[in-house]
């Protein structure tokens, strides 16, 4: 791509200074921010007889690892590193699988208390 002067930068336009493979990216970015979204999240681990003994905070951990290991991933073309959750399509907003245990949520809502279930 040619080098374009200061002079030349103020009289072209945002999307006139774009790479090809950027305005297709952008573009695409702008399409799916209008399509159907939808939440997934892996089957829970609450109750998984593996990990109920551990601390709730190492359970959290093995949950976001699940989420890792488990979301659907689709790298369009001209994506080179970042990708999307998504599924045929389809944008998927990831969520942590249920790690809590009912006693545990009922222990902590009688304590006037919560437990984030959220990834961040």
């Amino acid at each position: 791509m040619k080098p374009i002067t200061l002079e030349q930068s103020a009289k072209t336009s945002e999307n006139e200074r774009l790479s090809p493979r950027v305005k297709r990216l952008y573009d695409r970015l702008q399409e799916s921010m209008l399509r159907a979204q939808e939440t997934w999240r892996p089957d829970p681990i609450g109750e998984d007889p593996a990990l109920s003994g551990l601390p709730l905070v190492l359970r959290r951990a093995w949950a976001f690892a699940r989420v890792l290991d488990e979301m659907p991933v689709e790298i369009a073309e001209d994506e080179w590193i970042v990708g999307k959750t998504a599924r045929g399509g389809l944008i998927l907003r990831t969520a942590l699988p249920e790690f809590v245990t009912p006693a545990e949520k009922s222990t902590a809502r009688a304590e006037g208390r919560g437990i984030p279930m959220g990834l961040s």
